[in-house]
């Protein structure tokens, strides 16, 4: 399929508005991940996830004759940029009214390097990227947001990413920029309401300058297909502030990755993320945190509520470097079985070169104690109730610091739906479906 791609998109000029410098580095970054082949399991970054079946489907590009998508928001007062197909729609997203709050959005056809200038530690996944060259390679455009120094934008900007066709190909690339002393709320959602297959694959660059602060919530609902990979490299200047949660759901095939970069002191980073995963979901999010400088804080609590036969993969880090003094880190990855046929895979992992740091990780897998469940039944819960309960109560704090009231009815009111599915087809703690 992707070569295929790549002779259509020599051939015919898939994108007539490259300059040669920028036709030469997709075709660079498509030998780059022809060379290094395909994602597998012999790939540390891939081992619990393999994607061979997904490489093997037909899939294609959309293009300007593409059939329109019916577009809508989540919330009632947000500025809207519409992803139609994977390419921003200018004509339905609110960019005069951006432009008026604050916020400059820009599109091009320019896909040049950006991560050269990153001092990237042991950790990351990018110096080695399957799926960075990839985007690199078939991107039709990026889209840079900019929001202005001192700026605070009251309404948050909802990013809506949506299809129309089946079997797509889409590598959406964007940057973002908060300015110094900016303040702004990214919510960003995938929607599939027609449950098409697709192949996604996005590429945020975030970049949080001095004393700015960044909150950033997505919530992806794919309908049980697709294949759906993001990635979102987050830039931390000094005295910055990051605060990151996501919640996704019934997901084929589903990867994040996030990675953050504490490029100058004093800068803040928390990541919070809750996975609900049913039938055959395979979830995936990798999560790195790499102090480069001192006097910084940061914490990620990632938890997974599985059933039937799905899995959830998490894969930590904390890299403080030498320099990176009077560092806090703390890294929490906790799960909770409904089934006895879904699985859990977690890595938490500290590298610390500096001797002068707090930093602490740990994860726990565990199934509802039936004490618990009989104790509400003795309160007149019935079996199903209890179980939605016990769940709901799990997993709804990862939303407990999200200060913007629509949004976090929003997350509870998705969280809560997909969390009752799942309890359908609990079972309890030796095995046996719950009645």
């Amino acid at each position: 399929m992707f070569q295929e791609g790549l002779n259509r998109f020599i051939g015919k000029k898939l994108f007539p508005s490259d300059s040669p410098e920028n036709f030469r580095f997709r075709q660079q970054s498509w030998e780059k991940f022809h060379h290094d082949g395909l994602p597998n399991r012999k790939n540390e970054d891939w081992k619990y996830s393999n994607p061979k079946n997904v490489f093997q489907k037909n899939f294609d590009f959309a293009t300007k004759d593409s059939p329109a998508v019916v577009l809508s928001t989540s919330l009632k007062n947000s500025y809207a940029l519409f992803f139609e197909n994977g390419i921003l729609n200018s004509v339905q997203s609110q960019l005069k009214e951006l432009g008026l709050a604050g916020v400059e959005v820009t599109v091009t056809s320019e896909m040049s390097p950006q991560l050269g200038f990153l001092p990237l530690g042991k950790s990351s996944s990018i110096k080695s990227h399957f799926m960075y060259d990839l985007n690199s390679a078939y991107a039709q455009q990026q889209v840079i947001i900019k929001i202005s120094a001192g700026k605070k934008i009251q309404r948050p900007i909802e990013f809506v990413f949506q299809n129309a066709l089946d079997n797509l190909f889409l590598c959406p690339r964007i940057k973002v920029i908060f300015e110094s002393q900016s303040e702004a709320t990214i919510f960003e959602t995938f929607q599939n309401p027609k449950s098409f297959d697709f192949f996604s694959n996005t590429f945020f660059e975030i970049q949080v300058q001095e004393n700015a602060k960044a909150k950033w919530y997505t919530c992806t609902d794919d309908g049980d297909v697709g294949f759906n990979y993001s990635n979102h490299l987050i830039l931390l200047d000094e005295s910055s502030h990051l605060d990151k949660i996501s919640f996704n759901c019934q997901s084929g095939f589903f990867k994040n990755v996030t990675e953050v970069f504490h490029l100058q002191p004093l800068a803040e980073s928390k990541i919070k993320s809750l996975s609900v995963t049913k039938n055959e979901n395979h979830s995936d999010h990798f999560s790195a945190i790499n102090h480069l400088m001192g006097q910084g804080t940061s914490t990620q609590l990632y938890k997974s509520i599985l059933s039937g036969q799905s899995r959830s993969v998490f894969k930590g880090q904390i890299f403080i470097q030498k320099q990176a003094q009077k560092v806090i880190s703390e890294q929490k990855n906790k799960n909770l079985l409904l089934s006895s046929r879904a699985e859990v895979d977690s890595l938490p992992q500290l590298e610390i070169l500096a001797d002068d740091v707090k930093a602490n990780h740990g994860s726990a897998i565990g199934q509802i104690n039936p004490e618990e469940i009989f104790y509400l039944q003795s309160r007149g819960f019935n079996r199903q109730q209890a179980f939605e309960t016990l769940a709901v109560g799990f997993g709804l704090d990862i939303f407990s610091e999200i200060t913007h009231p629509e949004i976090r009815t929003f997350f509870h009111d998705r969280a809560r739906k997909n969390l009752v599915d799942v309890t359908v087809d609990a079972e309890d703690v030796h095995g046996k479906t719950k009645q």
